[in-house]
Parts: C-alpha cells; sequence; structure tokens
C-alpha cells in the first residue's frame, strides 16, 4: 500500500486499482472528497476514481450526530449523483451514540462493501 505521494520521475510500484472500497470512511473525509479536496494522497486517488468512473464503494463510520450533519449528508448525496456507492443508514447498521463508537466498531460490517463492490453498476464494465 501506498500512502504518500510519490516523485514523478520514480516508477509506479503497484498496479492501479479497477476499483476501491472506501472503509471506514470519516465524515471529514466524506466532506472533503465531495468538495475535491485532495490535500492527502488516499483523497487525490478517490477524486481521480470518481473523475475516471471507477467502481467505488464508501462505507462511513461515524455516530448518527455526525452523519445527521446537513453537509455530511449533502457530500453522501453527492457523491452517490456521481456513481459511488455509499452505504450508511440503519437499514446497513445502526449508527451509534456520540463518544462510544470503539464499542462498536469491531461489528463494522465489511461483508456489506464487498458485496457492493461486486454488483457496483460499473464494476462489470471496468473488467
Amino acid at each position: 500500500m501506498r500512502s504518500q505521494y510519490k516523485e514523478p520521475d520514480a516508477p509506479d510500484i503497484l498496479p492501479p486499482a479497477d476499483a476501491m472500497i472506501v472503509a471506514p470512511i470519516t465524515c471529514n473525509s466524506l466532506a472533503k472528497w465531495a468538495a475535491g479536496i485532495s490535500d492527502t494522497l488516499p483523497l487525490g486517488l478517490l477524486v481521480e476514481a470518481v473523475g475516471k468512473r471507477e467502481p467505488v464503494v464508501a462505507m462511513p463510520f461515524s455516530n448518527w450526530a455526525q452523519i445527521s450533519f446537513p453537509a455530511v449528508h449533502d457530500a453522501m448525496r453527492k457523491l452517490t449523483d456521481w456513481g459511488v456507492t455509499v452505504l450508511v443508514g440503519d437499514d446497513v447498521y445502526k449508527q451509534h451514540e456520540p463518544g462510544t463508537g470503539e464499542n462498536y466498531i469491531h461489528l463494522f460490517p465489511w461483508h456489506l462493501a464487498w458485496q457492493a463492490l461486486l454488483s457496483h453498476p460499473w464494476h462489470s464494465q471496468n473488467k
């Protein structure tokens, strides 16, 4: 895994991704991504993936108060409109109370992210 930008003349040591799962993603990263802020390598790759129409599944892990914030809702709506599958809500898993995340992270439903990626409408187009 690469976590830092490489020099322009450095070779790519990893093959390009043909799909991405972004999980667990914070509300901060969701909002920055939807605003096109790519101040880190992961956010830059996500902004680029949307532009390239690559299959991306995002699954936030946050408390109900942060998920309920209007700017976070706007970010999730924008990302969904742009083709990102955003998995959130009580039908995915119930958001926990503020300040209790450490009690729930072990329940994070990773399998739902994999299932959503495999059924993403762009997944078969990019194979």
